[in-house]
This record gives structure tokens, sequence and C-alpha cells, in this order.
């Protein structure tokens, strides 16, 4: 069998979380703490919009957390299952210190997203 040519896409992830860089694991990643047990955390579906003439898609989120510093946004295909799929250190740490705290993430582009490794 012989093919005629092969085919690549990228699928944008569906949710946006935040986590907690620690210690970076055998491939050279870092560990990603995502609060996903805590009940007040829940991650937020992301809305994909075309812009400049559909060139360009982009999207936007926004998330639940509870108190704790977070470093990296994190993405995934479904609202609570493990399996990531890509992530992007924050600009800078936010660190929440008490309470129910939202964090939109807004705009989320392509250059964003650094695919995992893992998949």
């Amino acid at each position: 069998m012989s093919g005629d040519g092969v085919l690549r896409m990228v699928v944008w992830p569906t949710y946006v979380g935040v986590a907690s860089a620690g210690v970076h694991d055998g491939n050279g990643l870092p560990a990603i703490v995502e609060p996903i047990s805590d009940p007040v955390y829940e991650r937020g579906q992301i809305v994909w919009t075309p812009v400049d003439d559909e060139r360009q898609v982009i999207g936007r989120g926004r998330i639940t957390c509870p108190p704790g510093e977070y470093t990296h946004f994190v993405y995934f295909q479904h609202p609570t299952d493990a399996r990531l799929v890509g992530f992007t250190p924050m600009d800078h740490p936010v660190r929440f210190t008490e309470g129910v705290n939202v964090i939109d993430a807004d705009p989320i582009i392509n250059n964003d997203l650094q695919l995992s490794r893992r998949l």
C-alpha cells in the first residue's frame, strides 16, 4: 500500500486550567500540579473564535480556583480527565490567599500552547 501524502492537524484543546510547576520530570518537563481534587476548582471551557478573516483562532476560558500560587496554564480535552494536552507558563505567578477565585484566560492563541511531549 502507498499513500498520497500525510495529513497533519492540530486539535485545539477544549478546557483550560491552572497549575503550579514543581521539580522537572525525567523528560525535562515541569511536574505540573493542578488542584483538580479541590471542590472549588473548575477548568474553564475554551470558546474559540475566528479572527483576521478566519486565518487565526483566538480562545478564552474562565477558571475557578482555590487559594494557592499558580505558574502555568494547562490544557485538556475534558473538564476532569488528567491527560494533559499542553501547557504554557504564565508571564508571572498568580497568588490567591483566600476564598473562591476566578481567572479569565483571554486571549488564548496558538503560540500560547506548548504541546505535551507525553501525547
